[in-house]
């Protein structure tokens, strides 16, 4: 008798499924600690800045239904924009600028969980935090450094606040 290719495909992943869903349910109890690190992407549509970068979580869970945390980010990335030249012979009316900008992120808060369903655990968070952000401006080529366009760099802090939930 022959096994076909996806009944034997079918077969193979039932069974890691099934390992995966054993693993789960022995992890039910509530850990004292945790921390968690991921791969974060941000985009600004508005400004056309794309970063990518990195997140580390940290939680402490005080009691059942409250986990006390905070977190960091950095990302880093850059983009363009079109910026208009005084009016000199030979130059163009307006050339496209590049920069580089770098954003890190501290948050503290608490995490609120609904822990009556053992598979489900919704939670609300939220938090208060400071966020920097510097951007460097670069002079584009073909620019004499007499036009000083590039070279420029900008830093600010600011206080943010904020809720989520999952």
């Amino acid at each position: 008798m022959k096994i076909s290719r996806s009944l034997l495909l079918v077969c193979a992943l039932s069974l890691l499924v099934s390992l995966f869903c054993v693993s789960a349910a022995a992890q039910m109890q509530i850990p004292q600690a945790q921390v968690t690190t991921s791969f974060s992407y941000l985009n600004s549509a508005r400004d056309s800045i794309n970063q990518r970068g990195f997140e580390i979580s940290s939680g402490y869970n005080w009691l059942k239904w409250l986990t006390l945390g905070g977190d960091f980010c950095h990302y880093s990335g850059g983009g363009h924009e079109q910026t208009a030249l005084p009016p000199i012979p030979g130059l163009p009316s307006s050339v496209d600028v590049p920069f580089n900008v770098n954003t890190y992120t501290v948050a503290v808060g608490t995490k609120f969980l609904y822990r009556k369903n053992k598979y489900v655990v919704p939670f609300v968070r939220p938090g208060l935090g400071l966020v920097h952000e510097s951007l460097v401006t670069v002079q584009p080529a073909g620019i004499p450094a007499l036009v000083p366009i590039g070279g420029q760099s900008k830093a600010e802090y600011r206080m943010f606040y904020g809720a989520g939930g999952g």
